[in-house]
């Protein structure tokens, strides 16, 4: 979401949210003991350029 604080959304096979609450929720998940992830930028309504800078930048440095 572009919104950087919308809370996760689940919906059928996908989740959505903004960045702050995917990075909560994927520490959670961390902390449980998920290693990996899988993304799929195709659903997104923003362009995947965007999406997949967003995440360089913000996201996967919170799990280096």
């Amino acid at each position: 979401s572009e919104n950087i604080d919308e809370p996760v959304l689940f919906s059928g096979n996908y989740i959505r949210g903004g960045r702050n609450a995917l990075i909560n929720f994927w520490q959670q998940q961390q902390q449980a003991g998920l290693s990996h992830a899988v993304l799929n930028p195709k659903p997104t309504r923003r362009p995947a350029d965007e999406m997949i800078q967003e995440f360089c930048e913000f996201i996967i440095p919170q799990f280096r």
